[in-house]
């Protein structure tokens, strides 16, 4: 059975209606290590190689890092539900859906001034909620919404692989391949390239798949995250989503330690906005300060113009001024391990619509 509850809108209101509606519609980890500059990185979908050791976390109890507005010289247009990822270079952008309504399948990358749109003479079809990530030697996406062959006004999600060798996109011929999903993790956790859950055909998912820079492998951790889609995920770890299509949010937050999910959901109390339930946040992870920043989402009520820090155990609120306009819908995150910034391009809410905004979140002086 094809999956129905995603359609290719021609208007941004008719997205955002379907986002809101639904679908019918973690010990700390063992693994951290940051890429020599140039060869790796790490992030919302970043990538890198080495094994490091010590856990990425903070044992702060203030936040310790701000943010800081880009001006690059040029930028795309509005988007949301796009993917981004350190590229060996810069931070590598894909896909996504815009202020119209259109998937999209443009390439842009970010090298700390400006966007440049990349070439490449093999293009994918356009997607959205696709994932991407850097292996330490080029860059893998995996799954999205893409168009249904058989019925053009609607989307369905896929199981191709392509990939990035700086310059242009190859799709991947494998053997094996997890089922086809869009809106999962995909993340650099620190050494390996890790994908979980997902939204997909008929039903949402909470299988765990490595990427071994050439293929497929899946794992049979002990402990397994109920399934989900729409939560945030950076470096090692994975925060809330959703966990059915009725409505259902979750709050937990769980590391990956190199072969297992450890739960490390902070106790206390779920009402307060720092513990909430969210999903369609932008997340991301800053190897540098160890700590995990999530920004924006949707509560299942209202939305939420919220900077998180996790440390360790908890989570902090980043209150400070300036910072980027409140987004319901998703904006993305990357990690640039050179400038040491967790980069945020665009996002979306029922104010302002579609947006480009460029942010970067670095750590405080």
């Amino acid at each position: 059975m094809k999956y129905t509850g995603f359609l290719l809108c021609a208007t941004t209101v008719a997205v955002m209606c379907l986002l809101m509606s639904g679908c019918g519609n973690e010990s700390a980890p063992t693994y951290y290590s940051l890429p020599p500059a140039g060869t790796g990185g790490g992030g919302n979908t970043g990538g890198g190689t080495g094994t490091g050791s010590g856990p990425p976390t903070s044992t702060s109890t203030v936040p310790t890092g701000i943010w800081q507005k880009a001006n690059p010289a040029s930028k795309p247009g509005g988007l949301s539900y796009h993917t981004m990822a350190w590229d060996g270079t810069g931070i590598l952008l894909y896909g996504g859906i815009d202020g119209v309504g259109n998937a999209r399948n443009d390439t842009y990358r970010y090298d700390g001034t400006t966007w440049r749109k990349s070439g490449g003479a093999n293009p994918t079809s356009a997607r959205y909620y696709t994932r991407i990530a850097w292996d330490g030697a080029q860059v893998v996406m995996f799954g999205g919404f893409v168009t249904d062959p058989d019925n053009a006004s609607r989307s369905v999600p896929t199981d191709e692989t392509w990939l990035w060798d700086g310059s242009d996109w190859t799709k991947a011929s494998l053997t094996g391949s997890p089922p086809p999903r869009a809106d999962h993790v995909l993340t650099w956790t620190g050494s390996q390239v890790i994908l979980f859950g997902g939204l997909g055909e008929d039903n949402i998912l909470g299988d765990t798949w490595e990427w071994t820079g050439s293929g497929w492998r899946e794992l049979s951790p002990s402990t397994k995250p109920a399934p989900r889609f729409a939560g945030g995920f950076g470096g090692p770890f994975i925060h809330g989503g959703r966990i059915n299509s009725r409505g259902g949010v979750s709050s937990d937050v769980y590391y990956w330690n190199g072969a297992d999910w450890i739960d490390r959901t902070p106790a206390g109390n779920l009402n307060t906005l720092e513990n909430h339930f969210f999903y369609t946040e932008s997340m991301g992870f800053h190897f540098a300060l160890g700590i995990g920043v999530r920004f924006g989402g949707y509560t299942g009520t209202s939305t939420a113009g919220l900077t998180c820090e996790f440390h360790t155990d908890r989570w902090i609120v980043q209150n400070d001024e300036p910072k980027p306009i409140p987004v319901t819908y998703n904006g993305n995150m990357a990690y640039d391990p050179v400038r040491e910034v967790l980069v945020f391009f665009g996002g979306a809410n029922n104010q302002d619509g579609w947006l480009n905004q460029t942010w970067e979140y670095k750590a405080r002086q």
